[in-house]
């Protein structure tokens, strides 16, 4: 059995729930350094989007509306770019396997 970590529980929560925000992260993994467990995934070949969302803060402006800011959200992509690449590849090479 592999040995869960913080960057497996991250893995498992982003396919499970097709995104996660830091505070999701903070909240529900316990983990307080999202952007580097996104950079492990992504140089271990994970394709990982990151889209910027506005969410309402708990702060307040002068006429009582509720203030909002940036944050990162990151999804797991659909389109792999290097297994895509790798696919292509290993077919280019089988036509030319079959036709030499």
């Amino acid at each position: 059995m592999k040995k869960e970590s913080h960057i497996t529980r991250c893995l498992e929560y982003i396919q499970k729930n097709g995104s996660i925000t830091s505070k999701q992260a903070f909240e529900e993994l316990g983990n307080s350094r999202l952007a580097a467990t996104i950079n492990t995934l992504r140089n271990k070949g994970y394709d990982i989007v990151t889209t910027t969302i506005v969410v309402p803060t708990r702060f307040k402006d002068s006429k009582g509306q509720s203030t909002t800011t940036k944050v990162a959200m990151y999804t797991l992509s659909t389109f792999n770019q290097k297994t895509f690449s790798q696919k292509l590849k290993d077919k280019v090479s089988n036509i030319f396997k079959s036709n030499g």
